[in-house]
């Protein structure tokens, strides 16, 4: 289910069994999102581990590897190194 609004990330949290997020958006989106999404899961009564969340990521070959790192941007980074937003899939690790 690929959603924004807030209503329909609870409904996601309540129904869905993955959620894709718009690859373009800001952190704060993404924190903002999950919570919602948690707060669907909590109504329903499933875990956080029952829901697939994925967003998908930004990446850049380069011969220089501080300039592949800096060229995606503030959000691949931050993404890649947030665990509670970014949780792995039971099914995938």
């Amino acid at each position: 289910m690929a959603v924004m609004d807030p209503a329909m990330l609870r409904l996601a949290g309540e129904i869905a069994e993955a959620v894709l997020f718009a690859a373009t958006s800001e952190i704060e989106y993404f924190a903002a999102a999950a919570a919602e999404l948690d707060r669907g899961l909590a109504r329903s009564g499933r875990s956080p581990n029952e829901l697939i969340r994925r967003t998908v990521a930004f990446s850049c070959v380069h011969r220089n590897g501080d300039e592949a790192r800096r060229l995606p941007g503030r959000r691949s980074r931050v993404l890649s190194q947030n665990s509670a937003i970014c949780r792995p899939s039971p099914r995938t690790g």
